[in-house]
């Protein structure tokens, strides 16, 4: 049967949703649904997860005669447990990794617990400031699997992370995006990827945004569908897509941009971090360390950095 040999690796809300729908069109390729089935990433609870080996097989039984055979479970890079159990799984597997602006990842992310119902505190500022607390089991909010997923802070070391699956994985078999590739360059980032994959290098028609962020309305109703949901989940009662609208209803078009003061501090904090991850991916971030004092730093063109 056929195996995945493509592993979507995360950053969560760095672009990956919108990769894997991309590369999902290719006549090449081929994304499991769910394009997320975090089934490697064991040492996370998840309520909702491919916990069985033939489950997962079966996610691309349809796949066969594919060269590029993908899944996209962002929880992937956190995790201490997914890239060792992936390699063991597929030796000579390859890792496309999505990446963005910690700072930038923060406060996406804390817009993404509240989107999902998870985080009950719509400040970010205290949603930072009560990770210590929650990593106890302290003021987690009802309904979360895992006290982990809210330690933002942990999702956002990404040059530490980087070093960790660079020591597992040769270089030549990681490919790495930023976010700004595929917001300004998607037609060079999505060809270089190809040219990686070694699968046929085209462009598609169109470069859609996935998953793009939003915040609930009502974080109250939000909560409330959201244990809903794990409640039909436990008693085994079918979904009829009422709570998807509702929660879709109450999301708002817009995101707050942040406190600048928290954005500068954690700017400065992160800024070991982004100059860990510059050296070992060869891209020029000064503009991410920038922000903290107000400066403009020069911004390399999205996409020259792209190799294949």
């Amino acid at each position: 049967m056929t195996r995945a040999n493509v592993f979507i690796l995360g950053a969560p809300k760095c672009g990956s949703t919108s990769l894997a729908a991309w590369l999902s069109q290719h006549p090449d390729a081929f994304v499991s649904d769910p394009k997320e089935p975090r089934y490697f990433n064991s040492d996370w609870a998840f309520p909702f997860r491919v916990g069985d080996a033939e489950d997962y097989a079966a996610l691309f039984a349809e796949a066969e005669g594919r060269c590029a055979v993908a899944e996209a479970t962002t929880g992937n890079l956190v995790s201490d447990v997914a890239v060792p159990a992936i390699l063991e799984y597929q030796p000579e597997a390859r890792f496309v990794v999505c990446l963005r602006d910690p700072v930038e990842l923060f406060f996406s992310l804390h817009g993404q617990r509240l989107k999902e119902g998870n985080e009950n505190l719509a400040d970010p500022a205290l949603a930072w400031e009560a990770q210590a607390e929650r990593l106890q089991g302290r003021g987690v909010p009802r309904g979360v699997a895992d006290p982990k997923s809210l330690h933002y802070e942990r999702f956002c070391r990404l040059g530490t992370q980087m070093r960790r699956l660079l020591e597992r994985v040769p270089r030549e078999r990681v490919f790495v995006i930023l976010m700004e590739d595929l917001r300004d360059a998607p037609d060079a980032t999505f060809r270089a990827l190809c040219r990686f994959l070694e699968i046929e290098e085209r462009s598609l028609p169109k470069y859609a945004a996935e998953n793009t962020g939003r915040l609930p309305r009502l974080l109250w109703l939000q909560r409330a569908v959201r244990l809903a949901g794990l409640v039909k989940k436990r008693i085994g009662l079918p979904s009829m897509g009422i709570a998807t609208r509702i929660r879709d209803a109450n999301l708002s078009g817009t995101r707050r941009s942040g406190d600048t003061a928290l954005r500068a501090r954690l700017t400065d904090h992160f800024a070991e971090e982004v100059t860990r991850l510059e050296q070992m991916i060869g891209r020029d971030l000064s503009h991410w360390r920038a922000r903290s004092t107000g400066q403009e730093a020069l911004h390399p063109r999205a996409g020259e950095n792209v190799k294949p």
